[in-house]
């Protein structure tokens, strides 16, 4: 994906991903275009170093496990732009990261 978007229109690209995936839009995105990513863990601080963090919003829950991670290793940088955003906090973790239902609200309203 990084390649493709480097020989195309880097503004034309729109990237968004869930979890690991939205960690690839990231990186993606530092090759041109913006990304939105829901519940990521952000980006190794190699990769910036080498290629830049990208554009776009990160949207996150609080105790999610996987967002967290960018907080218990120390390599790892969570994303600059990061939308907190709320879920019943009655709901399980696992289920507050993978609540795919309340991702595709979000991304109906960015």
């Amino acid at each position: 994906i990084f390649s493709a978007i480097s020989r195309g229109d880097p503004e034309k690209w729109r990237l968004v991903g869930h979890s690991k995936g939205g960690s690839e839009a990231m990186a993606a995105s530092s090759a041109g275009g913006r990304y939105i990513a829901f519940a990521s863990p952000g980006l190794p601080q190699a990769w910036i170093e080498h290629h830049g963090a990208g554009t776009g919003v990160h949207c996150s829950v609080e105790e999610d496990p996987v967002t967290s991670l960018g907080q218990q290793i120390p390599w790892l940088v969570q994303p600059t732009h990061n939308q907190w955003v709320s879920v019943p906090h009655d709901t399980p973790v696992l289920s507050r990261h993978n609540d795919f239902a309340h991702w595709i609200n979000l991304w109906s309203k960015a």
